[in-house]
């Protein structure tokens, strides 16, 4: 899971730290600035999505225990949740690991997600990669 954010308080940092310290697995919490030379490209020219966003942030954990699937994924969403308030549309889609279409299309828009889709048809007309956020070929 990850998303954009429109800003990144104090009170915000303070909490993520806070929240690294009740990991049941091995976290890590990232915040990226995003702009500069990665807002240099039109966001419209690839199918990568949110240049201009100021924020970007990815909670992560990993764990070989699987009793422990459930108590990870929910500090995951417990991460997410703490930035609720200060997302903005649109995800880095290699982060998202709990969408479906839905997700997808709002992620990329519906302009380039026809342009995705029409790239798919002409190289992957057969739908081999669909594991990750799948850009349906039809």
């Amino acid at each position: 899971m990850g998303g954009y954010l429109a800003d990144c308080p104090p009170d915000v940092l303070d909490a993520l730290v806070a929240h690294v310290e009740q990991v049941p697995g091995e976290s890590s919490i990232s915040i990226t600035a995003m702009g500069g030379a990665i807002d240099r490209l039109p966001d419209e020219a690839s199918a990568y999505t949110g240049r201009g966003r100021p924020f970007d942030v990815s909670p992560d954990t990993s764990w070989s225990d699987p009793a422990l699937d459930g108590a990870n994924a929910t500090w995951v969403r417990d991460a997410m949740a703490i930035v609720e308030p200060h997302l903005v549309p649109g995800r880095y889609i290699n982060e998202l690991s709990d969408g479906g279409p839905e997700i997808t299309r709002s992620s990329y828009g519906d302009a380039k997600l026809e342009r995705l889709r029409q790239i798919k048809r002409a190289w992957d007309p057969t739908n081999v990669f669909r594991l990750n956020h799948n850009i349906d070929p039809a």
